[in-house]
């Protein structure tokens, strides 16, 4: 998934859904978020931690995956999933509005 805005403003982060993961914190599949652009951060969120990659097991059914940004200046940013299955690349796009720093903003799913 990409997070980014017409500032050029881009941080990115991974979540595969694999028959060898689990569903909780492993080395082996979860990567924690490192970097040091203090401008944004995009990451999924696993027991706490921070993560730039994570691997889930299987996916089963409808899954609920926390996500946290965090930004230096409020903005209007578009969070693109990218999905790959059956052969095929599906894309989509969400709108994000966060109203300040410290508030949670809407998803909204772009047709």
């Amino acid at each position: 998934m990409s997070f980014s805005n017409e500032k050029r403003v881009f941080s990115q982060s991974l979540i595969a859904f694999l028959q060898e993961a689990t569903d909780g914190f492993e080395s082996h599949y979860d990567g924690l978020r490192a970097g040091t652009d203090l401008n944004v951060k995009f990451y999924s969120i696993l027991e706490e931690k921070e993560l730039a990659i994570q691997g889930k097991s299987v996916l089963k059914g409808d899954e609920i995956i926390k996500l946290g940004f965090y930004i230096t200046e409020p903005d209007s940013f578009t969070i693109s999933t990218y999905s790959r299955s059956c052969n095929k690349i599906q894309h989509h796009l969400y709108g994000f509005l966060p109203n300040n720093l410290n508030m949670t903003g809407y998803l909204m799913k772009y047709f």
